[in-house]
């Protein structure tokens, strides 16, 4: 009886088991220094941490949309000469949050 218990609480999900995995992370983004991110949001924080160094980096101007704020121009890059929604930069960048 002990031993049915113990299994079928071992089935259900934990909240350690529902977090992102570094398998969940996207790799090899513009400027992340080797680094893998499971967000939007780390990877946005991130970039704007860089900014003292020239980088450039994405500032929420409104809920939902976001300017480029320039640093140099990598080829490849988005364009600084327009407004993204969070919906594009997840797209861009390959999260799915």
């Amino acid at each position: 009886m002990i031993a049915m218990a113990m299994m079928a609480g071992a089935c259900a999900p934990t909240p350690e088991d529902t977090r992102p995995t570094m398998t969940d992370a996207v790799a090899d983004l513009p400027y992340a220094q080797g680094q893998s991110f499971t967000t939007l949001d780390a990877y946005l924080e991130h970039l704007r941490r860089l900014a003292p160094q020239d980088r450039p980096y994405f500032e929420e101007i409104a809920p939902g949309q976001y300017r480029r704020v320039s640093g140099r121009r990598v080829p490849g890059s988005p364009p600084a000469d327009r407004t993204y929604t969070r919906e594009e930069l997840m797209l861009e960048f390959g999260f799915s949050e």
